[in-house]
């Protein structure tokens, strides 16, 4: 059949080959100027409204004659030339045909790596869900002992309030300097003792019992003894500090029994004594919860890290594009991308290439119109057609 194809070779109808069409081509454009020359030497009327109905029907006699004569020249070319064409189109094919088996064949095997890009990709997908999962329940372990250590320090901040609340009331009973000096010995743990720490805090769904208990007993050990040195440590300082208030308070004493209004100007400053060390307690609670948050954020970010040192074991092979595409099932699921499209893109498009983006739908539109299915809000205007047939 390739033998067969071989320009030289003659072309049954009428004995045409491929060598003829340098000929066949000169022939259909001379054909086709001597066609053009005679159309547009007629004048036509522009002016229509002016022209009287006889003298536009002479024209248009002449019009239909010279496209009567145009679509003659037109099928002449076409008839010269298909045997040509045809055979070039029979050429064509054998090229295109050849590659287009090739192209087959490379579509499956695309067809199998875009399946397999899919297919890793959901692998990826899975073990980074995974992954985040096994992150948020180690951090939701971090947050449930954060929590415990939350309402411990809450439990210690209030007790200790409550104790140097005690304290200070207790020292300045005391109405002598021998009074002073005994009370300073009972300033100690064992007459201000730290309450005990009853903890209930909300338990995150995603743990079992058993470790949330392991968690709450570890977290409440560790932080216990953090807690009642601290809070030991605090009577401590107190009692120094009280010491040290002893002659202070004697003179005080004095100036209250030679002059009772001197009282009301000593409870003013015990009271604003009072305050300035509930302001302390309160520094000191919001310097613990500090403490506590941010060893719970370095243990969050620590997990991260942890989780994310370990390899993948799925990786896109390098090339790989991978975007999303919207795909409906359902004319439902297409009306918002035809919504969004007018509303962000068909502004940008001029009326004339709108009309040629949907002229589908325009075709569509016309062919009911003429049917009496009138769309309201659209202008319509007339159109006509014509055929070429000469005037009797």
């Amino acid at each position: 059949m390739e033998q067969a194809l071989i320009p030289n070779t003659p072309i049954t109808n009428g004995g045409i080959s491929l060598e003829t069409l340098p000929e066949v081509l000169t022939q259909n454009q001379e054909l086709t100027s001597r066609a053009i020359a005679a159309m547009q030497a007629i004048i036509l009327p522009s002016d229509l409204s002016a022209l009287d109905v006889i003298s536009g029907d002479g024209v248009e006699s002449q019009v239909n004659d010279l496209r009567s004569r145009a679509k003659q020249a037109i099928d002449m070319n076409k008839e010269r030339r298909m045997p040509i064409t045809r055979k070039m189109d029979e050429i064509k094919s054998m090229f295109t045909a050849a590659e287009n088996a090739i192209d087959t064949e490379a579509k499956r095997l695309v067809t199998w790596s875009n399946a397999w890009a899919a297919e890793k990709h959901l692998r990826v997908k899975k073990a980074q869900e995974e992954s985040a999962a096994k992150v948020a329940l180690e951090n939701a372990k971090v947050d449930f002992a954060f929590r415990i250590q939350q309402d411990m320090d809450r439990i210690y901040t209030g007790a200790l309030a409550v104790t140097l609340e005690f304290i200070s009331k207790d020292f300045y009973k005391q109405g002598t300097q021998a009074e002073l000096v005994a009370f300073m010995q009972t300033i100690t743990t064992d007459r201000y003792p730290l309450i005990e720490f009853n903890v209930q805090p909300i338990n995150p769904p995603a743990l079992p019992v058993e470790e949330l208990n392991q968690i709450f007993y570890k977290t409440y050990n560790e932080t216990l003894p953090l807690l009642s040195n601290a809070y030991t440590e605090k009577i401590k300082q107190e009692a120094e500090r009280y010491t040290a208030l002893i002659p202070g308070r004697v003179a005080e004493l004095a100036t209250i029994a030679a002059d009772a209004s001197a009282a009301e100007a000593a409870a003013a400053r015990i009271q604003e004594e009072q305050n300035s060390i509930a302001q302390s307690i309160v520094l000191e609670s919001a310097q613990n919860i500090e403490a506590f948050e941010a060893k719970a954020n370095t243990e969050k970010l620590g997990n991260s890290f942890a989780e994310a040192a370990i390899a993948p074991t799925v990786e896109q092979t390098k090339g790989t594009v991978h975007k999303q595409k919207y795909a409906p099932k359902s004319h439902k699921e297409i009306l918002p991308i035809i919504q969004w499209w007018i509303t962000n893109q068909m502004s940008l498009m001029t009326v004339d290439d709108a009309l040629k983006k949907f002229s589908f739908m325009f075709t569509a539109a016309n062919k009911e119109l003429n049917k009496g299915t009138v769309i309201e809000g659209v202008p319509t205007e007339d159109d006509f057609s014509t055929r070429a047939m000469k005037m009797k």
